[in-house]
Formats: C-alpha cells, sequence, structure tokens
C-alpha cells in the first residue's frame, strides 16, 4: 500500500514496523537500482538504530560541505521541499550513503547494531509489487 500511495518513493524505511520496503513497480517506472535504494534505506535503519532518527549521523559541519560539492543542486531542492525540515539532514545523509559509502560498509553497520543489540527489533525486508508483499530476508 505504501508503494502505491507514493508513486515517487522507491522504497522506505518504516521504523514503527522496523522494515525496509522496496517498491519494484516504482523501481521498474524509474530505472533506479534496487542496490542503491536499499542502500539508502539501510542508512535510514542506522540513523534508527543509533539514536538519531530523521536527523542523521552526520553533523551540519560536515554534512552541509559533502551535501553542496557531491549531490545535484536540483536532487537538494527537491529533498528540501518535499520533507518536512526535521527529516531534511536524515534524508540528503541516506542519499549520500546510498551513493558514496561502499555496500559492504553499510551492512556492516546493520549487522554490528544488530549483533550489539543496538535496535529496537527485528527488522523485516520486503519486496512489494503488484499489491503483494515478499520476504527477501530477516537482518537479525
Amino acid at each position: 500500500m505504501f508503494c502505491e500511495q507514493n508513486k515517487l518513493s522507491m522504497g522506505g524505511f518504516d521504523p514503527a514496523k522496523n522494515a525496509v520496503i522496496l517498491c519494484q513497480g516504482n523501481l521498474k517506472a524509474e530505472n533506479n537500482s534496487a542496490l542503491t535504494v536499499m542502500k539508502h534505506e539501510l542508512a535510514h535503519v542506522l540513523q534508527h538504530r543509533l539514536g538519531r532518527g530523521e536527523v542523521g549521523i552526520l553533523p551540519d559541519a560536515l554534512l552541509t560541505p559533502l551535501v553542496r560539492e557531491l549531490l545535484p543542486q536540483p536532487e537538494v531542492m527537491t529533498v528540501l521541499m518535499r520533507y518536512p525540515s526535521r527529516e531534511v539532514n536524515g534524508e540528503l545523509e541516506a542519499r549520500l550513503a546510498s551513493r558514496y559509502v561502499p555496500s559492504e560498509l553499510i551492512a556492516l553497520g546493520v549487522v554490528a547494531t544488530g549483533a550489539l543489540g543496538i535496535n529496537w527489533g527485528e527488522p523485516v525486508f520486503q519486496l512489494e509489487g503488484h499489491g503483494q508483499q515478499t520476504a527477501l530476508m530477516p537482518l537479525d
């Protein structure tokens, strides 16, 4: 239902359900990489597990120059216009992570926080297609 209601969204992380969702139909329509979207959403998982949520992990003094140098200005403007102000830093940080942080490092962070018990439940990965969800793999 999330994907059907959010046609522009490629996926999402729901901290209440502790779940990452990939919007298979939206990914295909926009020709986006599932790996890039998964990395982006796992960055949100790490933000949540580390108690930083929408704020993000990086301090403003580091995040701001990285965003200015590494993200296209139209994309930054889209985030500023589409997201509530409290979520902007976390969203920009996740976009940077999906492009510039190696998949292995993100995976290590997710596994390590799970192994150390730095989480609030067991995440469930789902692939949402045409009205159906298929479990991909549990994280823990």
